[in-house]
């Protein structure tokens, strides 16, 4: 088994082929038995029953698409090692 994170700046509720192929990725990785854990940011109206799905901050840019407000990649590292969601540093 691995532990497997994916960040995305798409994801759930949003429509479109970025969010549908981290979708489809992260299914098939669970279904393989491995953990996968998403970092997206937050949106209205996301689900409120999400698994393994961190949702951070994030900021507006043109047409549509989200930028972590801060240096998410080493933040959510941190956050990660931390709660002991993944045991070593990625």
């Amino acid at each position: 088994m691995m532990n497997i994170l994916m960040m995305t700046n798409t994801f759930t509720p949003h429509v479109g082929g970025v969010a549908r192929s981290v979708q489809s990725f992260t299914d098939g990785y669970r279904k393989r038995g491995h953990r996968t854990l998403v970092v997206a940011p937050e949106y209205e109206n996301m689900p409120t029953d999400e698994v393994d799905v961190i949702r951070i901050p994030a900021i507006k840019k043109e047409k549509g698409s989200l930028s972590n407000a801060d240096n998410s990649g080493i933040n959510c590292q941190q956050y990660c090692v931390r709660r002991y969601l993944f045991a070593e540093s990625l």
